[in-house]
């Protein structure tokens, strides 16, 4: 049974999709199949009545969009082997057409998944995560980190490169005594013919890919400081802000001891070959919505090569009432900074407007839920 639409100034119904613009794997049998269609429909904003609706029998996680195709991709398990399969739409003209499929080893990971993937030139940057076999003598689950490049050559999304090969097999993440990669992704990022990838376990390792040669993907740099960023933001060519949590070596002994909390960097990325950071602002015991959705920041450039952006910042505090107990209470900020992006850049902390929940806790109320999730800038 397919989805219906109905229109509710006339109460008219009629079928959104048909069996004949609904599709199936070309190699399916009567035995396979997913519980569950997909279905995808292009409006017009000049006219809601022009449409075009299609459907997919699959499993969908999520989507990306460039200006002339959506992309559709989720995760399937076969046995031990995990693939992701990506679905191509053309969005060029007034219909909308399934043009291409693909599959690549591994997964998107979690949280925003959409950066992973990304458009340039016509082709399909894809960086993807394999979970090997839980290694018993190292005692945690190795990982397997993979960037691929999709051509679409007839109706398939076909990979011409892929990150690490045989030229070039330095693996993405750091790797322990047994040689087994350690470290998960945390975030990637692409702008261009570059794409920017950071993995932690304690380290921040950011990687820099070079894809000039779309052809012979490389890592051009990298750079280890303490933390990891969960969000990358290119601003301009030679500047990236990282957004995401200062975090302390404790597997060092030797290691300078840092603050731990909400950390923002902002990287020169001039030189792709040694990235460093121009400077960076730490929040103590704090949090950032922005890690895990960037929706959270607001940013506003200005004629005079400055960038603002406000971020949401978040912090748990105690009050203790006498020796035993003890009532906690958030405090929400919203932090704002400028970026210098003229030829001596910087970033500079301007300072937070702040709330403070702790008047309104009570012994029956030791825990007050809310805060600052979205931020926005004024041009004033």
């Amino acid at each position: 049974m397919t989805p219906n639409i109905t229109n509710t100034t006339n109460q008219n119904s009629e079928e959104l999709v048909t069996p004949d613009n609904c599709y199936i794997s070309s190699d399916a049998s009567t035995k396979d199949g997913f519980d569950s269609i997909i279905t995808i429909t292009k409006i017009s904003l000049n006219n809601p009545d022009q449409r075009e609706s299609l459907c997919v029998n699959t499993n969908i996680y999520g989507i990306y969009a460039s200006e002339s195709a959506l992309y559709t991709h989720g995760t399937v398990y076969q046995g031990e082997e995990v693939k992701t399969v990506i679905h191509k739409f053309d969005l060029t003209d007034d219909t909308l057409n399934y043009v291409a499929t693909g599959a690549v080893e591994g997964h998107l990971g979690g949280g925003q998944e959409n950066l992973r993937l990304s458009e340039f030139n016509d082709d399909l940057r894809v960086v993807t995560t394999t979970n090997l076999p839980f290694d018993l003598n190292a005692g945690f689950m190795p990982f397997k980190h993979q960037l691929f490049v999709l051509q679409q050559q007839e109706n398939s999304l076909a990979p011409i490169a892929k990150l690490p090969n045989d030229a070039q097999p330095t693996p993405i993440g750091k790797t322990n005594e047994q040689g087994l990669v350690d470290e998960n992704i945390y975030a990637v990022r692409f702008s261009e013919d570059r794409a920017f990838i950071v993995t932690f376990r304690q380290i921040d390792p950011l990687y820099v890919v070079d894809l000039t040669d779309k052809t012979n993907p490389k890592i051009a740099g990298a750079l280890e400081i303490p933390g990891y960023s969960a969000y990358l933001h290119p601003v301009g060519e030679n500047l990236l802000l990282g957004i995401g949590q200062n975090i302390q070596d404790w597997r060092d002994p030797s290691a300078q001891e840092v603050e731990n909390g909400a950390k923002v960097t902002l990287f020169d990325i001039s030189d792709i070959t040694k990235p460093k950071v121009v400077n960076e602002k730490v929040f103590a015991n704090a949090y950032t919505p922005a890690e895990w959705n960037y929706k959270s920041l607001s940013f506003l450039a200005t004629e005079s090569g400055v960038l603002r952006f406000t971020m949401p910042v978040e912090t748990w505090q105690s009050q203790s009432e006498n020796s035993t107990s003890y009532l906690w209470h958030r405090v929400s900020e919203l932090a704002s900074f400028e970026i210098d992006t003229t030829e001596t850049p910087a970033l500079n902390y301007l300072g937070s407007s702040k709330v403070d929940y702790s008047s309104i806790g009570t012994e029956t109320t030791p825990y007050v839920w809310g805060g600052i999730r979205q931020s926005c800038n004024s041009s004033r």
